[in-house]
């Protein structure tokens, strides 16, 4: 196992202290410890973390938000971002990594998890309504080819006088 990276440090550690996690964003320096230590993060999942270049940091509330380009799955610069979220350890007085999410990715995770649980459940019925449709659409094919065939022998359409239907619905 090779010399650990800066990034598994700090997550190992989980230990950040920035006192600009509690003020405004106006006042966020880039070299702010949770900025370099998100931005630390985001440069080790990065494909290739030598082109590795931040584009925007911020703080917002006690989240350090980090825009930056990496290159993408076929090694175009792709923009990205990464949120690191931070709670206060009020014994030692650090911030540090907190596991939890925000909110809004919650949310999203939360609604895919609920939509592949319905996806599951309605499978059986997804399945037996393409059956149905198929067979559907069979019979529909075959009911064109047998009236082709009746009007190529002359029996369609039918004369009025020569059936039993009602015109009434």
């Amino acid at each position: 196992m090779g010399r650990p990276t800066m990034g598994a440090i700090i997550v190992a550690m989980g230990l950040v202290v920035s006192p600009a996690l509690s003020q405004p964003a106006s006042r966020v320096s880039p070299s702010d410890p949770a900025i370099v230590a998100c931005e630390t993060l985001a440069r080790e999942q990065a494909g290739r973390p030598k082109s590795f270049a931040r584009v925007r940091a911020d703080l917002n509330g006690r989240v350090a938000i980090v825009d930056y380009r990496a290159p993408g799955r076929r090694g175009r610069p792709e923009l990205r971002q990464i949120q690191c979220a931070f709670r206060l350890d009020a014994k030692a007085a650090q911030w540090r990594f907190d596991p939890t999410k925000p909110s809004e990715v919650t949310q999203c995770e939360a609604m895919v998890d609920a939509a592949t649980r319905v996806a599951r459940r309605l499978r059986p019925q997804l399945r037996r309504c393409q059956n149905l449709l198929n067979a559907d659409a069979r019979r529909e094919s075959s009911r064109k080819l047998a009236v082709k065939e009746l009007v190529g022998r002359g029996q369609y359409p039918i004369p009025r006088t020569q059936t039993g239907l009602s015109s009434a619905p």
